[in-house]
């Protein structure tokens, strides 16, 4: 299930994404400080591990993808919306059991990439954090495709948009 926007202040921005690049909405998003567009969470470039990736990700976080882009689009830097901050319902990680005030970022749920629209714990404060948790978690059986058990959690999500260079 996407990440899903429960309550914002109309914290959202137009900003460029790549050609040919799918954002689906809920896609958790960084920006791309050579190319000058937002890119998803997945097509960030893997680190020594997790942890890396997460101090790596989290200047560069922008917000979560408030648009769909085709993969089909070949027009260059077409414009979107962003949500920079706001409130947001997200899966997380098998096994994570959230906790009010736990830091959350990026995961790669046991794969070679970031997951676009999944957090986990940081582990740590500060630096590798991209929100926090407000809300406790949810149970909701997702259907489709496995008939699972997702853990979903209510975080406080905050983009670094004035760190851009």
């Amino acid at each position: 299930m996407a990440g899903q926007e429960v309550l914002s202040d109309n914290n959202s921005v137009p900003l460029p994404f790549p050609a040919s690049t799918a954002i689906a909405r809920g896609d958790l998003l960084y920006w791309d400080t050579a190319a000058f567009v937002c890119k998803p969470a997945s097509a960030f470039t893997p680190q020594a591990n997790e942890a890396a990736d997460q101090a790596a990700f989290a200047p560069l976080f922008v917000g979560v993808a408030q648009d769909v882009r085709l993969a089909s689009e070949a027009d260059n830097k077409g414009i979107r919306t962003v949500r920079v901050s706001g409130v947001f319902d997200f899966d997380t990680v098998a096994g994570y059991t959230p906790k009010l005030g736990d830091k959350v970022s990026v995961t790669r749920d046991g794969g070679s990439t970031l997951v676009n629209q999944k957090l986990t714990n940081t582990g740590v404060t500060g630096t590798s954090m991209i929100g926090i948790v407000i809300g406790l978690p949810t149970q909701a059986a997702n259907t489709v495709p496995w008939n699972t058990v997702q853990t979903r959690v209510r975080v406080k999500l905050n983009g670094r948009l004035t760190d851009f260079p």
